[in-house]
């Protein structure tokens, strides 16, 4: 007998415990399930995107009930019909409306009760439950076809103002491209200056050092021109300087150049257009659809040994607006150098480069002139 008794002491504890427990998260939810409820149907006109069953409902800001079922009405197809269950003591009347509002930027839809000036809402006869009317809410869908729409009015109306800045933040990109040697030489200053550049890997740096002006050159002209990254073999995307052995084999020295060699070549045509006083070439721009294109091949840049020549080759194209390739020519030239790495090989290459830029120029000058002519016909 004392051991039953023991165990029913147990079971009583623990029942205690449960129903306590559950008494206070009904309380802690705040339902209102432990004071007295009334049942309100909301008829919504159109949608109600996001409710759910046991979804809060607020009046005022204060939580008072929640959702208890959702239905749709055979007299209202378009619409919803949501059974709220909400505390007796709110102060409803016919003049307090209904809201869909969400906890968070991202979070649940809440059925949001406000205002309720006036007689009270009355049940009806029937003994059923009191009936609100909601209008609709918009779907997220429709509110973003909405702002979109607004966004394509505003870009409309100032189409010309977001050209004009466009076509500024471009001009000063291709500024900044087409000084971007003097931009190094400024941040090599600065970095010397406060004691953070490494003076053995300055000294390895060489460029490509054009005239200015380009004597004998002439150019005119006012299309706007794209100078595309320039294509090259993988073995000839690097930095160092590069030896062509006599078996054809393209080993790497211990030299560098301040870029890779496409970059170097992009930037040093650019230079040669901005030195000739060609406002209107550019390295490639987002949104820019220019008149012209001119797309670059390097297919060589590097010293022979076998001949002891410094040997540059460009097989240029140029395309037009409309994608087709109004001309191409492939420039090369040859400069004796008088050593494979280093300070003698760099002046090599920069001498060879300047010969096949002029030719460059030159080929280019006549076929943007070709394709004007064209043009205008």
């Amino acid at each position: 007998m004392e051991v039953k008794a023991r165990y029913v002491a147990v079971g009583l504890f623990t029942l205690v415990v449960a129903v306590a427990a559950l008494l206070s998260a009904l309380w802690l939810r705040g339902t209102g399930s432990l004071g007295a409820q009334r049942q309100v149907d909301v008829l919504f006109a159109t949608q109600a995107p996001g409710l759910r069953v046991g979804a809060p409902v607020s009046f005022n800001g204060v939580r008072v009930g929640e959702v208890q079922r959702l239905s749709f009405d055979a007299r209202h197809p378009a619409g919803l019909r949501a059974r709220l269950s909400v505390s007796a003591d709110a102060p409803l009347s016919a003049s307090t409306q209904v809201s869909l509002d969400t906890q968070g930027l991202m979070g649940s839809t809440v059925v949001s009760l406000s205002g309720g000036e006036g007689a009270p809402l009355a049940a009806p006869r029937d003994g059923g439950p009191v009936v609100l009317n909601a209008p609709g809410a918009r779907s997220l869908t429709e509110e973003a076809r909405r702002t979109l729409s607004q966004f394509q009015e505003i870009l409309g109306d100032n189409a010309d103002p977001v050209r004009e800045v466009v076509a500024n933040i471009q001009s000063f990109s291709a500024a900044l491209a087409r000084n971007s040697d003097k931009v190094d030489t400024i941040l090599s200053g600065l970095e010397r200056m406060t004691g953070g550049a490494d003076e053995k890997k300055e000294a390895g740096a060489f460029d490509l050092v054009l005239p200015q002006p380009f004597e004998g050159l002439a150019l005119k002209g006012e299309a706007q021109l794209i100078v595309a990254d320039p294509t090259v073999e993988f073995s000839r995307d690097t930095q160092r300087f590069l030896l062509r052995k006599p078996d054809g084999q393209v080993t790497m020295q211990t030299g560098r150049w301040a870029d890779s060699i496409p970059k170097l070549v992009q930037r040093k045509v650019l230079q040669v257009f901005d030195g000739l006083g060609y406002r209107f070439a550019s390295p490639p721009t987002e949104g820019l659809n220019a008149d012209l294109q001119l797309m670059l091949e390097v297919r060589q840049f590097e010293v022979e040994e076998q001949t002891r020549n410094a040997v540059v080759e460009l097989a240029a194209r140029l395309v037009g607006k409309d994608g087709k390739v109004i001309d191409a020519r492939v420039v090369a030239a040859r400069e004796p150098a008088k050593e494979m790495d280093g300070a003698p090989a760099a002046q090599a290459m920069t001498a060879a480069f300047i010969a096949a830029a002029r030719d460059l120029i030159g080929w280019y000058g006549a076929a943007a002139a070709k394709a004007d002519q064209a043009q205008a016909q």
